[in-house]
Order: structure tokens, then sequence, then C-alpha cells
């Protein structure tokens, strides 16, 4: 759920490749 949550707080491209990692950690 905290993935989800920082996906939506970043809306600036350059947080994307980082919500990416983190959706990446929490799938695993």
């Amino acid at each position: 759920m905290s993935g989800r949550s920082s996906v939506k707080n970043s809306l600036a491209p350059s947080t994307r490749m980082i919500a990416r990692g983190d959706q990446a950690a929490n799938f695993c």
C-alpha cells in the first residue's frame, strides 16, 4: 500500500522512475 501512495504522490516524471522501483520491490 505504501508503494501505491508513493506513485500518487510522485506526479513529477523524475519521481516516476523512483515509484517504478518501489513498485517492483513491493511486488517482490
